[in-house]
């Protein structure tokens, strides 16, 4: 990475901020630049309702190899404190500032073994697993009860929901794994499963029951994110065999579209109903959307061109409005951004 991104997100230490976010106004909207990230890996994730941001910064160490960290943002970015030299993966914050992730560590045999972990109040809780020895933390409600993936004992994936101090298992929609992806107050999980034909189809678990959300016609699709609501993003294939964003309220998915190509993602919603991913252009490239009422807008239109920034997916939204983006700069560098509107523009919650 050049020198002049030293001061960024990459260059940090425990507990100690090399740099404060810079903010500038752009017709309406406050972006705040978060700082440069480095390598493909790297992505802000998760924002919170306080505006903590959760993500995993890829590092290049001396001797050109790149380590990939846990950070968080609170005021200022701090490296979680997993060991030294082990890589770790942050992947969500709630309200109460906990936060999720896993690790990645070599075994005494060489072999490589991931692990969830949460960290409640201050105190960092390994999560364990389902029997064997992988495990990851994707998501997690304000409650801090958390969902993922575990392979149990026979070396399959299946999704979990930690709560109580133990994991449980969902099980699968009939295939060998499945991976859950997020998680309301009422525990509605979401996230994708294989199917008996071996087909990976999104989900939605609720009180002990997986049921299969289905797909926009086509063989696939995956849900990313749940809101309080239970309203449901995520991407399934279309009857033309292209990926598309979707919602699910109650018992049915809504294609979002695209904005002019032909396919698109969602990550995030809030309850609002206010959604958030990436899609494709006429020209193929890939921009970062909100949808809501019924329209979906490239964010980048909503920004003037004087603002150099050229927004190439958003991660997630919160009650507030305000969009987490990963979006490339003037410096040709890849920065997360924080797209906050103005209060005028934050509509009160549809019921």
């Amino acid at each position: 990475m050049p020198r002049r991104a030293f001061a960024s997100l990459m260059a940090v230490v425990t507990g100690t901020m090399l740099f404060a976010p810079a903010r500038a106004s752009a017709q309406g909207y406050t972006v705040t630049d978060l700082g440069t990230v480095g390598g493909a890996s790297s992505k802000a994730s998760a924002l919170n309702n306080k505006g903590h941001v959760a993500a995993t910064i890829s590092k290049e160490l001396r001797d050109g190899s790149r380590l990939s960290r846990a950070m968080q943002l609170k005021g200022m970015w701090t490296d979680i404190a997993t060991a030294e030299g082990q890589h770790a993966f942050g992947s969500d914050i709630n309200d109460a500032g906990d936060f999720i992730g896993w690790t990645r560590f070599l075994q005494p045999d060489g072999k490589r073994q991931e692990r969830a972990w949460v960290i409640k109040g201050g105190k960092f809780t390994e999560l364990g697993s389902l029997g064997g020895p992988n495990s990851r933390a994707y998501g997690m409600n304000d409650r801090s009860e958390v969902v993922g993936a575990s392979q149990n004992s026979e070396g399959s994936f299946h999704a979990f929901l930690w709560r109580d101090n133990k994991m449980e298992d969902l099980g699968t929609l009939g295939g060998r794994h499945s991976y859950a992806h997020g998680v309301n107050s009422a525990f509605d999980v979401v996230g994708v499963s294989e199917t008996t034909n071996q087909l990976r189809h999104a989900f939605r678990w609720f009180a002990g029951k997986m049921t299969d959300l289905g797909t926009l016609g086509g063989l696939l699709s995956q849900a990313n994110a749940v809101n309080e609501q239970g309203d449901i993003v995520g991407v399934a294939q279309h009857t033309n065999g292209l990926m598309r964003a979707f919602l699910h309220t109650e018992t049915r998915m809504r294609d979002l579209g695209t904005l002019g190509g032909g396919s698109s993602q969602a990550a995030a919603l809030n309850n609002r109903k206010q959604i958030v991913g990436t899609a494709q252009t006429r020209l193929g490239e890939h921009r970062g959307f909100i949808w809501s009422d019924g329209q979906m807008r490239d964010l980048n239109l909503l920004l003037p061109q004087a603002a150099g920034w050229f927004v190439m997916e958003a991660t997630d939204i919160n009650e507030a409005s305000q969009i987490l983006c990963m979006a490339r700069g003037r410096d040709t560098l890849v920065h997360a951004l924080i797209l906050s509107p103005p209060a005028s523009a934050v509509a009160p919650k549809k019921k």
